[in-house]
């Protein structure tokens, strides 16, 4: 039995979604826009447990205010500005924006490990698998050096020895 994402926070992100669809955005249209927008997003009900707790201990309208603000922030709006939106002071304006922050940084945190370690799992599987074949034994590489050397001589051999009979005796 799987659980079912709670619909208060889905309604969160759907209206920070609505948001950024609004907006321009800090990113002018261009081949790096584009390349931003063909990578992959998470989904809505992406696990988000440090976020999630910040909901539940400060209610969805709250947690809703206090990220409407932290992207108003990471966009580049003045503190003023967003505690004067939020209708609270600046150092509250900043305490909340601070834990939204943090709860963000640590959900963040968390996934970039888990994909990080993902990562290194497929590259020690990759090289467990190919550096065998890439590490011959020194052994029959040298003597397969020898051989052809060896059949180089015995190839070249008479035309030197032609070459030092025809040579003036002095």
């Amino acid at each position: 039995m799987s659980e079912q994402p709670d619909p208060a926070l889905q309604k969160l992100l759907g209206d920070l979604a609505a948001q950024d669809k609004k907006r321009k955005g800090r990113w002018p249209d261009g081949p790096v826009s584009k390349r931003l927008k063909e990578r992959t997003q998470l989904p809505v009900d992406a696990p988000a447990p440090h976020t999630q707790a910040l909901i539940e201990v400060q209610g969805i309208e709250p947690t809703r205010e206090a990220l409407a603000a932290w992207d108003a922030r990471v966009n580049g709006t003045p503190i003023i500005d967003v505690a004067h939106q939020m209708g609270c002071s600046i150092e509250l304006a900043k305490q909340l924006i601070a834990e939204v922050h943090a709860a963000i940084h640590e959900d963040l945190r968390a996934n970039l490990d888990l994909n990080r370690n993902l990562d290194l799992n497929r590259i020690d599987q990759l090289i467990a698998s190919y550096l065998p074949a890439a590490e011959p034994s020194p052994e029959p590489t040298r003597a397969a050096h020898i051989d052809s050397v060896q059949a180089w001589i015995v190839n070249v051999l008479p035309g030197i020895n032609r070459l030092v009979d025809d040579l003036p005796k002095e």
